[in-house]
């Protein structure tokens, strides 16, 4: 009798270890898959993707959750609550998460992936958030370059000092479109694939761009006009677009045909602000094309190129929705650094409504985003201008690498894409001694495609992003520095980085060298490079110098030059952000 008690009690202790290891398992999965449950009070955490982490970094992580949440995150054996939340959107808040990474290299290995914890309504559920990846923050150069241009042997150029392994760009692809369709497009209606579609004015039939001409965000819809196509002379092909009714050009390759038609369309409307930024939210029955304006700006036209600023003191925006007939919504922007006003004004017989918006400062715009969700709200966020250098997020884009090295240095050995990394691991250094967070777009030799570097800055939504480049020329006596914008909110940080550069090349690199200094001002530019062409936050590319000039490579070769440049471009965005 005995025996049968001691062997009930051991089944029964047996069911339910078994049932507690269920639970466990059940509960331990949760955390390491994204909930497969239709309902999940989670609905993202940024930033997305791969984290980069050093040791004993401290970083603010924000989950968007359904409202009334409890929150937590944990890294490994650490775990953070959330401290403050503000509204996202309807029934939805962001909440914002300080964690600190562990000290070792190991530990910081051995996370995985952020492992959210949310409580909603007595019930825990569990979301697997971004990878977590060790990243050594002392990036330092020991290819041969940087010591042995003389020398410099083929196979000594390998690019020894990259450490990190490739980010990962998360962006859709657009199909390839090598042929214009059936004219029979025109009537019909297509949806934007692409992450952001860029817009070529509609009234011409070229291939010239329009800074004034925003993108069009994923999941946005339009009735096509008809169809055109443009000669590339850069890629040496023809591209082929689709003529939009809301005046706009898109590619046809960012964009797919769909079925049947759609009413005209009522706008509701809300605004309020999140993290400093002001938060526009605009929900239609359909995901309307819409477009955008600034003013004042003052242009004038330099080397064929006719939007070069020359005075960006714009006091309005404007957002406009087409095949609109009613708009309405109290916007309240009480709380907002950059708006002071907005109202909107319907055109009855364009079918159109625009949001007009005052700004508190002349020329106090600093770049916007704009998202379609699946609800068919358009969210857009005015970004605000950081009011120091310390806490701005920075995106550093060191041009080339990979299958493209860009341009051949003087020395035959030397390769673009080792110099402009090299440079721009000076500058990471520099900034993030001033207080700036900086991020790269490439932590290794490998080829990135300009759009998945321009989706880099947009995943990671930074303060300003700058493309680090060095300049080749057939003729190996051209010299000198430039800078490059595209949009006009741009122009003061490219002047600005400029101007620094300049300085530094005249007081520093080449004192007393009239030779070199007359040759030396190549200009603050407007190009429509792609890696400019970024709707968010202001974006610059910069010229350093000629890798084919003999005198000119040697310089950027020199970890002492590198280093006078990194500190000069670090001032010039410095000033920037205090003018």
């Amino acid at each position: 009798m005995k025996k049968l008690r001691i062997i009930a009690v051991l089944l029964l202790a047996s069911v339910v270890i078994a049932g507690i290891g269920i639970g466990v398992y059940s509960y331990l999965t949760s955390l390491t898959e994204e909930p497969e449950d239709e309902f999940s009070p989670v609905k993202y955490m940024l930033p997305k993707g791969t984290i980069y982490a050093g040791k004993a970094e401290k970083r603010q992580l924000t989950v968007c959750a359904l409202n009334g949440s409890k929150l937590s995150v944990k890294l490994g054996t650490k775990t953070f609550r959330a401290k403050k939340n503000t509204e996202a959107e309807e029934n939805y808040s962001l909440y914002f998460i300080d964690c600190a990474f562990p000290s070792s290299k190991e530990e910081i290995e051995s996370i995985g992936h952020v492992k959210v914890i949310c409580e909603y309504n007595g019930e825990t559920y569990g979301f697997m958030g971004a990878a977590v990846t060790f990243e050594d923050k002392e990036i330092t150069t020991t290819a041969a370059f940087v010591t042995q241009i003389s020398n410099a042997e083929p196979g000594k150029t390998k690019n020894e000092y990259y450490k990190e392994e490739a980010l990962e760009i998360f962006a859709d692809t657009p199909q390839s479109v090598n042929s214009a369709p059936d004219s029979s497009v025109s009537g019909k209606m297509c949806r934007i694939i692409a992450e952001r579609a860029d817009t070529w004015p509609g009234e011409t039939t070229d291939d010239i761009m329009n800074p004034m001409y925003s993108s069009l965000a994923k999941g946005t819809m339009a009735y096509i006009s008809g169809i055109s196509s443009a000669y590339d002379s850069d890629k040496e092909e023809t591209r082929y677009f689709y003529n939009l009714t809301c005046g706009r050009r898109i590619l046809q390759s960012d964009a797919q045909l769909i079925s049947g038609s759609r009413t005209d369309s009522m706008l509701s409307s809300s605004a309020g602000v999140s993290d400093g930024k002001t938060i526009i939210d605009v929900s239609s029955s359909w995901n309307v094309p819409y477009s955008f304006s600034l003013s004042p700006i003052r242009f004038f036209t330099s080397s064929g190129k006719q939007f070069n600023v020359s005075e960006f003191t714009p006091s309005e925006v404007e957002f406009t929705f087409f095949h609109t007939v009613k708009a309405a919504g109290k916007l309240d922007f009480s709380g907002s650094d950059t708006v002071k006003s907005g109202k909107w004004v319907i055109d009855e017989g364009k079918k159109t409504a625009t949001l007009k918006l005052q700004l508190k400062a002349s020329g106090g715009f600093y770049g916007f985003s704009a998202e379609y969700g699946g609800d068919g709200k358009l969210r857009i966020t005015l970004n605000r201008k950081p009011k120091s250098l310390s806490g701005a997020a920075i995106v550093l884009d060191p041009g080339h690498g990979g299958k493209d090295s860009g341009a051949l240095g003087y020395y035959g050995q030397i390769k673009e894409c080792d110099i402009n990394f090299a440079e721009a691991a000076a500058l990471k250094a520099e900034l993030e001694s001033r207080g700036a967070v900086v991020y790269l777009t490439r932590y290794t030799d490998d080829y990135y495609s300009l759009n998945q570097r321009r989706e880099y800055a947009y995943n990671y939504r930074p303060d300003m992003f700058i493309s680090v480049h060095s300049n080749s020329s057939p003729d190996k006596t051209a010299s000198g520095t430039s800078v490059y914008y595209y949009k006009p909110m741009s122009y003061r940080l490219a002047n600005s980085i400029y101007e620094s550069l300049v300085g530094a090349y005249e007081k520093r690199v080449y004192p007393g060298n009239s030779s070199k200094l007359a040759a030396l001002r190549k200009g603050c530019n407007y190009n429509p490079f792609a890696v400019t062409r970024i709707d968010d936050c202001p974006s610059v590319l910069i010229e350093l110098g000629f890798v084919s000039n003999d005198e000119e490579c040697a310089k950027l070769c020199d970890a002492q030059v590198r280093q006078i440049l990194a500190k000069a471009i670090a001032e010039g965005i410095e000033k920037s952000i205090k003018g």
